[in-house]
């Protein structure tokens, strides 16, 4: 079986957030090596990162304004991706989520096709409704380690892959300039961000709680804390932060809100997950040379080592979370130099190419395999 025949990426949705980006940079690079994937997920705002020659298959997942996930819509989109897989001449499915995983799986045995998924995050819950390909690929180490040791996984049928991204572009003074003035953030003042879904695993409640600490421990009001994103807790945060008396602080951004312009303008990161694979963010940040201080959950510490490319703490610790910031508040030449060591580890092991190398080297490797 040959590389260049087709490969059906399977998602749930284009929505903002790390498992649809991971998706379009494979297809993206793919293309750059001359195979051209087939896209199948829900549609959304990161559709708009496929390059033109991919083939992009919507999906009729969700039905409904709340965008809910039901069987009529499973079973839609089976009847759909069956046609696809005949028309295109597929010969490999490659899904990315729980729910698709299944759907990959339903879709690869009924016309004998090898089927391969990724494992994104580590977690605890749902694991029976957790469905696995006849090769699993690990973002990281620990949930390598987890599919292992929780799901009884042969190690043979694993391989581990890190991400790669290409790196975000410097801003010049002037842009920065501009950003600043878009987010209405005044000259000399510090920005701390956060980026990512506001739901549940994020655990930016941790965040905001931590915010208030340090407001009893100091004035802030040279500091400004944006949380990037759009999730179903937007609210019960919007309540947190007054509740918190820190409104004048903090900044709510969407989650369409460009991260490679607040990463420019932002002095460093703060990543509150209590549960995580091997967050993107963590990379985006490092390749401007920007540190992250991060809960010690899931890879994290993969990237981040502490005290030498960002600072760990433990999850669900607002007090040791505000100690963190406060550090690198106080003390911004170590900011500077975790940053440049980041970016070091960054260049050495996180880049695109190397990404997709070794995604193409696995294809590869299993198709001729088989």
């Amino acid at each position: 079986m040959a590389l260049n025949d087709s490969i059906l990426l399977l998602t749930d949705e284009m929505e903002p957030g790390g498992v649809a980006r991971h998706v379009a940079d494979i297809a993206n690079g793919l293309v750059e090596r001359g195979i051209v994937p087939v896209v199948a997920a829900s549609d959304g705002p990161f559709r708009s990162r496929l390059r033109a020659e991919v083939e992009f298959i919507d999906l009729p997942l969700f039905s409904g304004l709340d965008r809910r996930k039901r069987l009529l819509g499973f079973l839609g989109s089976y009847r759909m991706l069956a046609r696809v897989i005949r028309q295109k001449n597929i010969r490999l499915v490659h899904s990315h989520k729980r729910y698709t995983d299944i759907l990959g799986r339903m879709l690869a045995r009924r016309r004998s096709l090898p089927h391969v998924s990724t494992c994104h995050n580590t977690f605890a819950t749902l694991k029976q409704f957790s469905v696995f390909g006849d090769v699993t690929i690990a973002c990281s180490k620990s949930a390598e380690q987890m599919l292992i040791t929780d799901f009884r996984i042969r190690p043979e049928k694993l391989v581990q892959i890190y991400s790669g991204i290409h790196p975000f572009r410097e801003f010049t003074g002037d842009e920065k300039k501009r950003v600043r003035q878009e987010l209405h953030i005044a000259e000399g003042k510090k920005i701390v961000a956060s980026v990512g879904q506001l739901i549940a695993s994020k655990d930016r409640s941790a965040l905001i709680c931590a915010i208030g600490n340090l407001q009893k421990r100091r004035r802030l009001d040279n500091i400004i804390f944006t949380i990037l994103g759009d999730g179903e807790q937007k609210e019960t945060l919007n309540q947190l932060v007054k509740q918190e008396g820190v409104r004048e602080s903090v900044i709510f951004l969407p989650g369409t809100y460009s991260v490679e312009a607040l990463f420019n303008v932002a002095d460093f990161m703060v990543l509150s997950s209590k549960q995580e694979g091997l967050p993107y963010v963590l990379l985006e940040a490092a390749s401007l040379g920007k540190p992250h201080i991060a809960t010690d959950v899931g890879g994290v510490s993969e990237f981040v080592s502490h005290e030498e490319t960002g600072l760990l703490v433990p999850h669900g610790s607002p007090g040791q979370l505000a100690d963190g910031i406060a550090r690198l508040l106080n003390n911004g030449a170590e900011a500077i130099d975790l940053g440049r060591k980041a970016k070091e580890k960054f260049d050495h092991q996180f880049t695109f190419d190397r990404f997709i190398g070794r995604m193409v080297q696995f294809y590869e490797q299993y198709l001729q395999g088989r």
